[in-house]
């Protein structure tokens, strides 16, 4: 791997806007999180392609961010480098047979332009925190549907800078995971598939599934959404509320008392409180159940500190 020296001399050789030692808790819906050794979040794609093959070609570990979801970082940061493709430039257009949406869209503008054009059947989308491209690669998903339903294809910037569409059938769905036949990629935009609605029906039906939604989860503080991935004969949340952990803290860190599947952020918490609490939860589940609670989060970084 190139020395930060070459890594920088790159950088400048071509005049990519790199920023060193960016603080990432502001870009995570919980609010913690330590510094990225190099943070870049291009305004087009060729400087993206360009950055995207050096890395790949000199395995230097990088990490893709969207609007921070279902993310947790440690208070010791990330290193090498964190690509956020907050600033490309966004596409969004309606066939007759599907939508073509820029997979940077968070999923409330692209909810919100559904309404406006009666695209239906992915309203059950609706409340769900993150980008097209972060709801693609977690398969996310409610009331029975998941956004691979819907997945027609998806365009793919590959570790030699070079553009790839992949059919649906080249994608393996788990719950809540995507696979794909390559280690390096990053998604550009999307086609889904649709129902032919109209907007007063589409934005009904958005409405309702918001509705369902917010009845469950905690909007005041910030939050994952769900920590825990369900069982195929369990709901995380109920098997977490009969360990009676509804509202058990490590600082500012809490278990919501309306929903033991959601940790809140109560002001001042750091990875390590939510760190702990993740590792409570299993614990408590494993020792009354014998279940093993797998984490919906993704962890990024080191948490060996936490003890």
């Amino acid at each position: 791997m190139p020395n930060k020296e070459n890594i920088e001399s790159f950088l400048k050789a071509e005049s990519l806007e790199v920023e060193q030692n960016y603080d990432l808790s502001y870009h995570t819906t919980i609010k913690t999180g330590g510094n990225a050794d190099y943070y870049f979040s291009p305004k087009d794609l060729p400087s993206l392609k360009k950055l995207f093959q050096f890395l790949c070609s000199n395995k230097i570990p990088y990490k893709i961010i969207g609007n921070g979801s279902n993310l947790l970082i440690s208070d010791r940061g990330v290193r090498g480098f964190v690509i956020s493709p907050e600033n490309l430039p966004r596409k969004i257009n309606v066939g007759s047979n599907y939508i073509h949406v820029s997979t940077n869209f968070s999923n409330d503008k692209f909810l919100n332009f559904c309404k406006k054009n009666g695209v239906g059947g992915l309203e059950f989308l609706s409340g769900i925190p993150g980008t097209v491209g972060g709801l693609i690669a977690m398969n996310a998903g409610a009331f029975g549907s998941t956004i691979a339903d819907f997945l027609f294809d998806v365009n793919v910037l590959d570790a030699q800078g070079k553009m790839q569409n992949l059919q649906k059938s080249q994608l393996k769905f788990d719950y809540r995971n995507i696979e794909l036949n390559m280690s390096d990629y990053f998604f550009t935009s999307a086609r889904l598939t649709y129902d032919k609605s109209d907007s007063e029906k589409t934005t009904k039906r958005c409405d309702q599934f918001l509705k369902r939604r917010t009845t469950l989860h905690l909007n005041n503080y910030p939050t994952f959404g769900s920590v825990f991935k369900n069982g195929s004969d369990y709901y995380a949340g109920r098997i977490l509320d009969q360990c009676g952990l509804k509202g058990a803290s490590v600082g500012a860190a809490t278990i919501a008392e309306d929903h033991a599947n959601f940790i809140i952020n109560k002001g001042d918490a750091t990875s390590a409180d939510v760190y702990k609490l993740i590792k409570l939860a299993q614990k408590k589940a494993k020792e009354k159940f014998d279940i093993h609670l797998q984490p919906e989060v993704k962890l990024w970084g080191d948490f060996s500190y936490v003890k």
